[in-house]
């Protein structure tokens, strides 16, 4: 029989973060913004003015902080997968319904982070929002270097 692995956090903790209530989009690759200050006068993000995106939009669920800063962490660092379930909800409800999506592609950990933690959180993650969304999942990103975490420096 199967063992039954539960989500170590309360429901009220997983209905608890929000969606990002932006105003202000990039008009050219979506990225949401809380006021205007980041876009320029036609709309546009610096990393879209300095042609540095290779990517045709950005898609957030919420800001980077409070309880739902605590439920990443929980997945990426103590290793409970079945958080998995919970963000990918969150993340796809991102997504906007009417947008039609080539695939959907994990970013690559290194082997060492991989071996550390046991498992790749954005591959499980896009393979859930693969299956949610009937989006073709494919593997399209190859890691090249070690980052360390907090730097700048990779090796």
């Amino acid at each position: 029989m199967r063992e039954v692995t539960r989500i170590p956090v309360c429901a009220k903790c997983l209905r608890e973060p929000q969606p990002l209530a932006a105003e202000f989009f990039c008009v050219s690759c979506r990225t949401p913004f809380l006021n205007a200050f980041p876009l320029d006068a036609a709309g546009r993000c610096a990393l879209c003015r300095a042609g540095l995106r290779g990517f045709d939009a950005a898609y957030c669920f919420g800001s980077y902080e409070g309880t739902l800063r605590e439920l990443i962490h929980l997945y990426k660092y103590t290793r409970i997968q079945t958080l998995s379930r919970p963000l990918a909800d969150f993340l796809a409800a991102a997504l906007p319904l009417e947008e039609r999506f080539d695939f959907v592609t994990p970013v690559p950990l290194h082997w060492r982070k991989q071996w550390q933690r046991g498992f790749n959180q954005s591959e499980l993650l896009a393979r859930a929002i693969s299956r949610q969304r009937s989006i073709p999942f494919m593997r399209t990103l190859g890691r090249t270097r070690f980052c360390l975490l907090y730097t700048s420096r990779c090796v």
